[in-house]
């Protein structure tokens, strides 16, 4: 993912919580000082929202796709109790 206008990293942090890679461009040295610590805060966060996800889940599968052998993506699928 490119983010010319990359701010304070949060498209950053999506990108890589979902497994992507990240280039950021950002003019404002304020705001680049800011950019690891968002994206780590991010990253962490979407961990514990899908481990919260999966405490509370009645069903949970998780299915794999791969190309010439290789994985290249990961799907979980989870049903919440009600």
């Amino acid at each position: 993912m490119l983010d010319p206008f990359g701010g304070s990293g949060t498209t950053a942090g999506v990108a890589v919580s979902n497994g992507r890679n990240a280039v950021i461009c950002e003019l404002n040295p304020e705001y680049a000082k800011l950019i690891p610590e968002r994206v780590v805060r991010i990253k962490e966060r979407a961990q514990a929202e899908q481990a919260e996800i999966k405490k509370n889940s009645e069903f949970s599968h998780t299915r794999v796709f791969t190309r010439g052998g290789k994985r290249i993506g990961q799907i979980d699928i989870f049903a919440e109790a009600v």
